[in-house]
């Protein structure tokens, strides 16, 4: 736990480190955007559909780059609101088509399974990124096409978003250091950042990350959120 929390540390350093640099680059892109919906005001409603769709992954990187910085630095984060596991869970799933879309015969099937639990406190971008990644590392795991599971519930008073595959499982080794910066299993194709950000999220969020996991069995990740108050 100590080694986690130090690598967590540095992870926040260095986030802190370049935030400023990225918001540089996904601020302008925003205003370019918000002119082009401008223009086509009333136009194609697949073209707006798309510029909203990506106006919304911009404004969540930006949110998400701003509480890493808030993170490293241990400050409140005032940007909370009451926000619906189901909403987040249903725009995280969108976000990923396009990463379905890549896995050329092997296209997964994404099962909802939503239960419209309680509202939580929350940050909407952190959030959303949180479930990104784990639906992501989900696609990517199946190798033949399988199902990926996204579901919410109540438990000990707060809300919970879970996923979980079909896909091959991980051993109790990997299992184990899952979460730390920089650990991964994808080769040169991986950062070990992905899940390192959703554990970061949950320290946030006053909520533990939870994996159980058996070659050959898949992988489920649960989130479990305080209720809102």
């Amino acid at each position: 736990a100590v080694a986690r929390s130090e690598k967590l540390r540095a992870l926040g350093e260095m986030a802190a480190g370049v935030s400023h640099d990225l918001k540089n680059l996904l601020n302008p892109l925003s205003l370019h955007l918000q002119l082009l919906q401008r223009q086509l005001k009333g136009g194609d409603a697949n073209v707006l559909q798309s510029l909203a769709e990506m106006a919304s992954i911009v404004r969540n990187g930006t949110e998400m780059l701003e509480s890493l910085r808030q993170f490293s630095r241990q400050t409140p984060d005032v940007s909370m609101g009451a926000v619906s596991l189901d909403a987040l869970a249903d725009e995280a799933i969108s976000i990923t088509k396009p990463r379905m879309a890549t896995k050329s015969g092997a296209m997964p099937t994404i099962v909802r399974e939503l239960t419209n639990p309680p509202p939580i406190l929350a940050q909407k971008g952190e959030v959303v990124s949180a479930i990104v990644n784990l639906v992501a590392n989900a696609i990517d795991v199946l190798e033949t096409p399988g199902r990926i599971f996204v579901r919410t519930g109540v438990e000990r008073g707060g809300s919970w978003i879970e996923v979980e595959d079909t896909g091959p499982g991980m051993s109790d080794e990997v299992r184990d250091h899952v979460f730390e910066p920089f650990f991964t299993t994808k080769g040169e194709a991986g950062t070990g950042l992905g899940l390192a950000m959703v554990y970061a999220c949950m320290v946030r969020h006053s909520g533990p990350a939870e994996v159980s996991s058996q070659l050959g069995r898949g992988a489920r990740f649960r989130l479990w959120f305080p209720g809102s108050r």
